[in-house]
């Protein structure tokens, strides 16, 4: 008979997702002298100089003049006198040692997964992972938790706080404008006010930022998130100026098909305008009360990769309407 035995660890893991890393700008911060300790096993010291680096290293190491070694000082270790070298480096912007890089003594850009659920595959061309099984319910967990999966769904990935902070302003708004009791009613009755709770039993539209907190997946800037649904359902700073609806970068991608572009909309100062959009056309409608209206929408700020909307004063009175409804 013949018996096969298979190690475990030879088989590959078979990952059913995967989804392209970000790149992460990387550059030099700060000079610094580093010393890799001898007989360490890759312990380091570093300084501002090599005297700062050489001081740091403890009382087995001298920083001074030996004559029979060197006419200026350098570093010695301590009773045997030999002379130690490092070498001029950077610490780079994402933490790392420029000395250690590929290639070395360069702060080359990063590439990133979207979390820690995520393995970054040897080229760096893709993320993948194994399928989760969770299935995010928005009717059984905390209204907070429902808050900051959507304030961290529908916001950029560069995790700016008042950006979350002014899309869970929003959200609780569109709520208290349609007189329901929570946010969980909210996405209950009226699913499409975000697009991230708009297509549950979509895996091909998931939104991978509302899903890991839905799903508890520690992400960065989940703290923040939770922030912010504490700051909104406590009425603290309302970051949005007002505002019942928002857009992202999807905007820009989708231009005069987008459908704020359709509806029009007016940029009421500069500032808001983080996406670099044009303003349609005025649409010169007449509403149900025989009013005309130029623009359905008019910004109220501009966060992070967000503009903010409220529903226009020409509006409302050309069609005998409420805010954020």
């Amino acid at each position: 008979m013949l018996i096969l035995f298979f190690n475990a660890l030879a088989i590959p893991k078979a990952y059913s997702e995967i989804t392209s890393p970000h790149k992460v700008f990387n550059y030099p911060v700060e000079a610094i002298y580093l010393i890799v300790v001898p007989n360490s096993n890759g312990g380091i010291s570093w300084g501002y100089s090599y005297e700062g680096a050489c001081k740091m290293l403890g009382d087995d190491y001298f920083w001074g003049i030996v004559p029979s070694k060197s006419v200026s000082p350098a570093c010695y270790t301590l009773p045997s006198l030999n002379m130690i070298i490092g070498t001029d480096s950077w610490f780079c912007a994402d933490g790392s040692i420029s000395y250690f890089n590929t290639p070395a003594h360069f702060c080359s850009d990063t590439f990133e997964c979207p979390d820690g659920s995520w393995v970054l595959s040897t080229d760096k061309s893709i993320c993948e992972r194994e399928d989760l099984p969770c299935i995010p319910d928005p009717q059984n967990v905390s209204e907070e938790q429902l808050l900051a999966a959507i304030a961290y769904g529908e916001s950029h990935w560069s995790n700016i706080y008042e950006e979350m902070a002014a899309i869970a302003s929003a959200t609780l708004r569109s709520k208290e404008a349609k007189h329901y009791k929570t946010i969980n009613e909210l996405v209950k009755k009226s699913p499409n006010f975000s697009y991230v709770t708009s297509h549950p039993d979509d895996p091909k539209r998931r939104n991978e930022r509302y899903y890991n907190v839905m799903c508890s997946i520690d992400s960065k800037g989940v703290d923040l998130a939770y922030k912010a649904a504490q700051n909104a359902l406590n009425h603290g700073i309302d970051y949005s100026n007002g505002a019942c609806f928002w857009d992202g970068l999807d905007l820009k991608a989708k231009g005069t098909q987008a459908y704020r572009y359709l509806q029009g909309f007016k940029i009421s100062q500069k500032e808001h305008n983080v996406l670099g959009v044009d303003e349609p056309p005025l649409l010169n409608k007449k509403g149900a009360k025989g009013k005309i209206y130029n623009f359905t929408y008019v910004s109220t700020a501009g966060i992070g990769k967000s503009i903010f909307w409220k529903l226009s004063d020409d509006f409302l009175v050309a069609w005998g309407g409420k805010q954020c409804i």
